[in-house]
């Protein structure tokens, strides 16, 4: 069984590609790949409450418009997809 550096140097020398590259770009595949699925749950959400913002479905939780549960839980988890997205857009910015 070959090790991943082994598999790199593989993969580099079929596709006549420096290493460092492929590993730049499956690194940049890989963190897009990320952004696009919590991107898809996020516009689950959104399209569930009918809110573009998490903001929004706080503010209609507030009122009253949407029940606690699970509407609490759907606006936390949607901040935290928030923050995911924004730390690997910054990783997206640091591979060079």
């Amino acid at each position: 069984m070959l090790s991943n550096i082994s598999v790199l140097n593989e993969m580099a020398s079929e596709f006549g590609v420096d290493k460092d590259r492929l590993l730049k770009d499956a690194l940049k595949t890989y963190i897009q790949n990320a952004i696009s699925e919590l991107e898809q749950f996020e516009n689950k959400i959104k399209s569930m409450y009918l809110c573009s913002s998490p903001k929004g479905l706080k503010d209609k939780i507030a009122n009253g418009e949407m029940p606690e549960h699970p509407s609490w839980e759907d606006y936390l988890t949607w901040k935290n997809i928030e923050r995911s997205i924004e730390k690997y857009r910054k990783m997206l910015t640091r591979i060079r």
